[in-house]
């Protein structure tokens, strides 16, 4: 029996210039059903991403955009956020608002407890009721309710 074909999906990356930023890059660029839609980048706005990454010449010319809550809501359907522990809190927020589906890629929203990450972190968790409602991006253990989720916490190393 043939696999259905799903639409594509849309996908925004933010922190597309970091290190896990460019890895979804690779991912969603070599992905049948994903396409990139959005690439976020303070430091490289206006440049071409294969630009900065030349390996991904003959690939992509998506160019690199400031990231605007409203400019990625308009142009994806999820969204992977690719930021710093604490700076990513926000920003997956505001995505999850606008009902994107937001993988995380920081420890933002990776603990149940918020007092443990505020130890671990040394930093405020701002937005305690969106991490109520993030799983953990383990599929073996949490299939169902990822699928559910407006937040994906991706496991860190």
């Amino acid at each position: 029996m043939a696999r259905q074909v799903l639409d594509v999906i849309k996908v925004a990356i933010v922190g597309i210039t970091g290190y896990a930023g460019v890895e979804a890059a690779r991912l969603v660029l070599n992905h049948p059903e994903f396409k990139l839609t959005f690439a976020g980048s303070q430091t490289f706005k206006g440049q071409k991403l294969c630009d900065v990454y030349t390996h991904l010449r003959g690939i992509t010319d998506i160019v690199c955009e400031e990231p605007d809550v409203e400019k990625i809501a308009q142009a994806a359907d999820a969204a992977i956020v690719a930021l710093p522990h604490g700076a990513s809190m926000k920003m997956t927020c505001d995505l999850a608002e606008k009902g994107l589906k937001v993988v995380d890629l920081s420890a933002d929203y990776r603990y149940d407890n918020i007092d443990i990450y505020e130890k671990v972190y040394g930093i405020k968790h701002e937005y305690p009721e969106w991490n109520k409602k993030a799983v953990y991006g383990i599929p073996e253990l949490y299939r169902e309710k990822i699928k559910e989720a407006p937040v994906v916490a991706n496991p860190g190393c």
